[in-house]
């Protein structure tokens, strides 16, 4: 499964640690509060989870967004500026032993 996760957080210590925690799930940063992530269901269900439970800890009017596509969808988006190379988390990770 591919999903943008995106965020509007307005506290920095809480926007970087989240951002951290994204990168270590193994999400791509595309922009400064979006990332792309090809995961199973039940690891993107357990980042969710996770900051759900992160954001309920304070007082806050921050959103986190998390919106699945297809390859398809993927793969008809266009971008303005900056291009971005999703193949580095839609392509299948091959292991060569020698």
């Amino acid at each position: 499964m591919i999903c943008f996760i995106m965020y509007d957080i307005e506290h920095n210590k809480i926007r970087n640690h989240i951002a951290r925690y994204l990168i270590r799930k193994g999400c791509m940063r595309v922009q400064k509060s979006v990332f792309i992530v090809q995961t199973e269901r039940k690891k993107l269900d357990e980042m969710h989870k996770t900051l759900k439970e992160v954001q309920a800890m304070y007082a806050n009017d921050d959103s986190i967004f998390f919106l699945p596509v297809t390859d398809s969808e993927l793969n008809a988006l266009k971008v303005i500026g900056k291009n971005v190379d999703f193949e580095m988390v839609t392509d299948q990770k091959n292991t060569l032993f020698i």
